[in-house]
């Protein structure tokens, strides 16, 4: 699977630069990881560095933070398992998904899902 698409670059350049701290910035994109514990939600993705910054939800705890499409990519688990793209992901609101992600540490594992 690829992990971004024409379209997606389309979005990503179509929205443009967003805001982190305005809770109406547009999530395109969800990764995960999940032989890793980790989650990645990307609001801006720049093609020439192939760089996505967002949300960064770890074991240890989520934060902003950028991240490398290859290093995505190039990334292997057991089994061979790869980092994925959430394909039934559905654009959300960046104050949804944060609520979301904390909120969520607070549940438990099988009731986790957004």
């Amino acid at each position: 699977m690829n992990l971004i698409t024409p379209q997606l670059i389309a979005r990503f350049n179509s929205i443009g630069h967003q805001d982190a701290s305005n809770h109406n910035t547009i999530v395109v994109c969800k990764f995960v990881a999940p032989w890793l514990g980790f989650t990645w939600y990307a609001i801006e993705y720049n093609p020439s560095t192939q760089t996505f910054f967002g949300i960064v939800d770890s074991p240890q705890a989520p934060q902003f933070d950028y991240f490398y499409l290859p290093a995505l990519e190039s990334a292997v688990g057991p089994g061979d398992q790869t980092v994925i793209r959430d394909i039934t992901w559905e654009e959300k609101p960046l104050g949804d998904v944060i609520c979301w992600v904390f909120d969520s540490r607070l549940l438990p594992k099988e009731r986790r899902t957004i």
